[in-house]
C-alpha cells in the first residue's frame, strides 16, 4: 500500500487525519483502474457516450416525441446511474480486496466503502463535461436549475454508501452477496427509468416506479439536466427517507460485522 501516507499506521481518530486517508484511498482507486490503459481516464468519457450511441439508435425513433432531444435525456439519467452502479459494483469487494489494510487495528474501515463511493463520484463530475454542452445546446443556455446537481449527487452518494456498507460487510460472509446483487443491478437499470421518460411507462406498471428509490432520484437528475427545472422535492422525500434509514441499517450491520472481519479474510 505503498500509495497510502505513511501517517496511515497511527491511529485515526482525527477528522483531518481520517480527510487525508480518504483522499489517499480515492487516489489509489483512481490510479489502479486505468493502470496499464493507453486511454486512461478518457474511458470515463467513452462508456456513456457508447452507450449514449446505442441507446439513441434503439430507441431515439420510438421515443422521440416524449423526450426530444433524446440523448440530453439519456444522458441525464444514465451518469449518476453509473456513479450508483459503478460504486456499488466495486464497493462489494471493497472489503475482501483489501485485507491488509484490514488487519491493520488502527485503520478505519469505514473508509474503504467510501473511498469507492467518492471515486466514482470523481468520475460522475469528469463524465458532467460530456453533457454540459449538450444541456446548453438543448435549452439555448445552462439552465440555473443545474445548481441541484451537487445537493442530488449528496444524496446518491449516501445512498450509495448505504448499500455499499451493508452489502460490502455481509460479502465478506456470504460470498454469494456480490454474485446476486450484480445480478439485481443488471435487472434494476430496466426497472429505473433512465433510457424510457415515466410519461411511457403503462400505468398497471407504475407502482415498480414507486418501489424503486433510484427511480425518483434519476427523475430528479433528469429534471435539473434535461428538462432544466427544479427537482420535485416532495418526490424525493421519500427516497431520502430510504436512503437515511438504509445509511443507518447499513451502518449498524457493518459495526456488527467489522470485528470478524480478520478472521473471514
Amino acid at each position: 500500500m505503498s500509495s497510502l501516507p505513511a501517517s496511515s499506521s497511527a491511529p485515526a481518530r482525527s477528522p483531518a487525519l481520517r480527510r487525508h486517508l480518504l483522499a489517499a484511498l480515492v487516489r489509489r482507486d483512481l490510479a489502479l483502474r486505468y493502470k496499464g490503459s493507453l486511454l486512461g481516464a478518457s474511458w470515463s468519457l467513452l462508456q456513456p457516450a457508447a452507450l449514449v450511441a446505442v441507446y439513441s439508435l434503439l430507441f431515439a425513433g420510438i421515443l422521440r416525441a416524449s423526450a426530444p432531444g433524446y440523448p440530453v435525456f439519456l444522458l441525464s439519467g444514465l451518469l449518476p446511474w453509473l456513479w450508483f452502479s459503478g460504486a456499488v459494483g466495486s464497493g462489494l469487494g471493497c472489503f475482501l480486496g483489501n485485507a491488509g489494510l484490514i488487519r491493520t487495528a488502527t485503520f478505519p474501515r469505514a473508509l474503504l466503502p467510501a473511498s469507492v463511493v467518492a471515486s466514482h463520484g470523481v468520475h460522475f463530475a469528469a463524465t458532467l463535461a460530456l453533457v454540459l454542452p449538450l444541456a446548453a445546446w438543448h435549452h439555448g443556455r445552462l439552465p440555473a436549475a443545474l445548481l441541484a446537481v451537487p445537493l442530488l449527487g449528496l444524496l446518491l452518494a449516501s445512498f450509495s454508501f448505504g448499500l455499499v456498507l451493508l452489502f460490502g460487510a455481509l460479502n465478506v460472509f456470504v460470498r454469494d452477496v456480490g454474485q446476486a446483487a450484480t445480478a439485481v443491478l443488471r435487472l434494476w437499470f430496466f426497472l429505473t427509468p433512465i433510457a424510457y421518460p415515466t410519461s411511457a411507462v403503462p400505468d398497471a406498471y407504475r407502482w415498480v416506479l414507486a418501489a424503486n428509490p433510484m427511480a425518483p432520484i434519476v427523475v430528479a437528475f433528469q429534471d435539473a439536466l434535461y428538462l432544466g427545472v427544479w427537482p420535485d422535492l416532495s418526490s424525493l422525500a421519500p427516497a431520502a427517507l430510504f436512503s437515511s434509514a438504509l445509511l443507518a441499517l447499513g451502518w449498524t450491520v457493518f459495526s456488527a460485522l467489522e470485528g470478524r472481519f480478520v478472521e473471514e479474510l
